[in-house]
């Protein structure tokens, strides 16, 4: 409530005061009225302090609004002032590094930063990078990242539904990012403005004191960064920074040109200038490319003999078309390959559908470092599983990233004494912040850059959690967690991710590499501790065997009643030996019908299907596990109906209820 409606308040009470006031007085001069004056002057002396009362209240409402206002601003010019120090601060700290970094990896980075506010405000991003420009670059990958970010947070709240675009291109001597928002326009007052400035200001907002960040930062790499606006170009940044060429050469797209050109791609989708985006990549490799309208799929089905790849956009694909190419799947030749594109927020269930058909899967925006990276898997390794296909377990993205619930001080750190942490991180800012939340005489902490260097330590020192960045040089940090998950002596050492990759098909890859856990980044010493918390507790020296007697209660472990009701079984058999009996035969014939399950639904056989699950219904019921029940008996119904197009879903479904059920078995297996 402003002050100025106040005000108006203040002289509408007056004017209704007055009227009763009036109105008392008309009353008393009325000499037809039968009021005796005593009671008159009664209910006047009433309504007086009615009204000073009101008044009274109403004064100490505005003071304290005003008041309230007074501090609200004291705090805001504070925050103020606190983000410009921070500002400051980070501006002098600027260090330039240069190593080669994975270009992919710092644009997915990127992404997972902006991509809620692109969501949000309906736009589309798109990463365009000339084939001149290998898989890595070398520079400063973090200050890189921190210019980029700045400007396309500015350039997504212009405004809505509208494409945000990063070109990357070699010029000259020059490394240039071009970052545009087409439909964005700037006021020349604007523009003139932020070109102008300078040096952090009290009086900028907030984005100008950010952008001039930036442009300290490029020149810092001896670049420079500029605006510009037109009204057909729209809002567009320009950052030229010097190039320097990776000499080790880790780009492989050479040697699969030689492997693979000639052949012959199908791209399959409903949007013309969304498939020429991706082409162009394609082309780079040699490969000749045709495509094919989503709608003319439907009426005319294309000799799929005559192509190597066929690739496809997960959102356009209708369960008939997934059923087409699970059936091709069964007599298609060896050579042959499929790769869907999955949108940037699609759901699990559509990812997990098409997964049965994809020898590879790349979300949008595709980057050609992805695509190099999927067609050398393929044609050079020759590998059948890339990027973790049809071996990735359903899990829940949100329980394996980590979340402290509470503050922390250094005395909860320090229950960890004696603990040998190791930390892979080439940030040095992520370095400190690790540092100064591990920083207790009594733990043992060491910090390497890069995964190879993990390993070293590993065969140094008895390390008993380990942290890791992803993105690093010489070796990532999923590579190094398949190396150490190899080793015998390694392979029960926990490993907790600290990335900002925060997305679904992201995170799982970790959990596919071995990784335990992940902290998304800003780190924060909440997350570090309940990291500790979680997976140094497991450990016999850090945990005592008495506390596992109280996942007991009257002899029977602690499960998830919905999923395995194991009090209600007990009631029925005898004793808990028969009732383990019945769990160990019925987990030996359930525990691969994922597939039979899966199999019966792309191939359309409704009919098997229905008998299927009415022989797997009685051993469910065995072990009551309700749930499951419930799915399989929906799933039963829904095959009685005339319309099944979204069956397919329940393959999804089935195979995360099994995964569940299966745990529950094991773990009051081990517990008896």
């Amino acid at each position: 409530m402003s002050v100025s409606n106040i005000v108006k308040g203040k002289l509408t009470m007056n004017k209704s005061a007055l009227f009763v006031m009036m109105s008392i007085s008309s009353l008393w001069a009325n000499d037809n009225m039968d009021v005796s004056k005593s009671n008159i002057i009664l209910y006047l002396s009433f309504f007086i302090l009615l009204a000073v009362g009101i008044y009274m209240i109403w004064r100490k409402t505005v003071s304290d609004l005003e008041t309230n206002e007074s501090k609200e601003n004291e705090v805001e010019e504070k925050t103020d002032k606190a983000r410009l120090k921070i500002l400051k601060d980070d501006i002098d700290r600027i260090k330039i590094d240069r190593q080669p970094f994975r270009l992919s990896g710092m644009l997915h980075i990127l992404t997972n930063k902006i991509g809620e506010e692109i969501r949000k405000n309906g736009h589309v991003l798109y990463y365009d990078i000339d084939k001149e420009l290998k898989r890595y670059i070398v520079g400063d990958n973090d200050y890189l990242e921190q210019i980029l970010e700045i400007l396309c947070r500015h350039l997504i709240s212009l405004n809505t539904d509208s494409e945000i675009v990063l070109h990357l291109s070699k010029e000259g001597r020059y490394l240039v990012f071009e970052l545009y928002n087409k439909t964005a326009q700037l006021s020349k007052k604007e523009l003139e403005r932020l070109n102008s400035l300078m040096q952090l200001s009290e009086n900028a907002s907030e984005y100008a004191n950010t952008y001039v960040k930036a442009k300290k930062i490029a020149k810092s790499m001896a670049g420079r960064l500029t605006l510009e606006c037109h009204k057909k170009g729209g809002t567009r940044y320009r950052l030229e920074i010097p190039f320097h060429p990776d000499r080790d050469n880790r780009s492989n797209q050479n040697v699969l040109k030689e492997k693979i050109e000639g052949k012959s791609v199908l791209f399959i989708g409903k949007t013309k200038s969304e498939i020429k985006r991706i082409e162009y990549i394609f082309h780079t490799f040699g490969l000749n490319i045709e495509h094919m309208h989503s709608d003319e799929f439907e009426s005319k089905r294309p000799d799929i003999s005559k192509y190597d790849i066929v690739v496809l956009h997960s959102s356009d694909l209708l369960p008939k078309q997934i059923s087409f190419f699970k059936k091709l799947e069964e007599r298609r030749k060896d050579n042959f390959k499929i790769i869907v594109i999955h949108e940037l927020f699609e759901s699990e269930t559509k990812i997990e559908m098409t997964k049965p058909i994809a020898d590879a899967e790349i979300y949008k925006p595709v980057i050609i470092g992805d695509v190099e990276e999927i067609l050398y898997q393929m044609y050079i390794l020759q590998s059948k599983a890339v990027k973790g296909i049809n071996n990735v377990e359903v899990f829940d993205p949100a329980v394996f990233k980590i979340r402290g619930s509470r503050r922390i001080t250094k005395k909860d750190i320090s229950k960890f004494t004696g603990a040998y942490i190791a930390v892979a991180e080439d940030s040095k800012v992520d370095q400190r912040i690790m540092r100064n939340i591990l920083a207790h005489e009594g733990l043992k902490v060491f910090f390497v850059e890069n995964g190879q260097e993990m390993l070293e330590i590993l065969e140094k020192e008895p390390i008993d959690i380990i942290f890791s960045d992803i993105n690093m040089p010489v070796m990532d940090g999923l590579l190094m967690t398949k190396k150490i998950r190899q080793n015998k002596k390694w392979k029960d050492i926990p490993i907790i991710s600290i990335s900002s990759m925060a997305f679904g098909h992201e995170v799982k890859a970790m959990q596919v590499a071995g990784m335990n856990a992940a902290i998304t980044k800003p780190i924060i010493s909440e997350d570090v501790y309940e990291a500790l918390e979680r997976f140094l507790t497991v450990l016999p020296k850090w945990k005592s065997t008495s506390s596992s007697e109280s996942k007991y209660i009257e002899g029977i472990p602690h499960n998830d009643p919905k999923i395995l009701n194991v009090r209600q079984a007990l009631r029925k058999y005898a004793n808990s030996d028969a009732y383990e009996k019945v769990l160990l035969q019925v987990r030996s014939e359930v525990q691969n019908s994922t597939e039979e399950f899966t199999n019966l639904i792309y191939m359309e056989h409704y009919k098997a299907l229905s008998e299927y699950i009415n022989n797997l219904l009685p051993l469910y019921k065995k072990i009551y596990a309700k749930e499951m029940e419930k799915m399989l008996n929906e799933v039963l119904d829904y095959l009685s109906q005339k319309n099944k197009s979204h069956v397919m879903e329940y393959t999804f479904l089935y195979k995360e209820k099994l995964k569940a059920v299966l745990l529950e078995i094991d773990q009051y297996l081990a517990k008896r």
